[in-house]
């Protein structure tokens, strides 16, 4: 929406589905091609929290409690590159190169963990699967 008031753009329409105006829920959890993606990485695009509450989003069992949070914040911000991708270097939207983007975010901040936490580092890896 800033982007129409800036006159980078000349409508709001999400241009990526062109269904809705581009707000920042239809970005993270409305836009049918962001549905996709939550649903590849296994999660219900239903349980992920509005943008404002991000952190109340649900904590899958098999995803360690302390790194839950830290990668939906993670899958956000490669959303929103993948969304800036499409808009500003007329890259097709693809789930894959989204999703390979989250890979290589989490192994790039893995390494962020305490390495007692191994294991925990591993188990994110292995959340994003094509």
């Amino acid at each position: 929406m800033s982007l129409i008031h800036k006159n980078i753009l000349q409508e709001a329409r999400c241009d990526v589905c062109e269904e809705e105006d581009e707000t920042t829920g239809h970005i993270f959890s409305c836009c049918s091609f962001v549905h996709s993606f939550w649903e590849r990485i296994g999660r219900r695009p239903k349980g992920i929290a509005k943008v404002t509450e991000l952190w109340r989003t649900q904590v899958l069992p098999q995803i360690h409690k302390s790194v839950a949070h830290p990668l939906i914040l993670l899958c956000c911000w490669e959303i929103w590159r993948h969304q800036n991708d499409i808009v500003f270097r007329q890259l097709e939207p693809s789930v894959d190169r989204l999703v390979v983007a989250c890979k290589e975010s989490v192994k790039s901040w893995s390494c962020r963990l305490l390495k007692e936490n191994d294991s925990i580092a591993c188990n994110s890896r292995n959340t994003f699967v094509m």
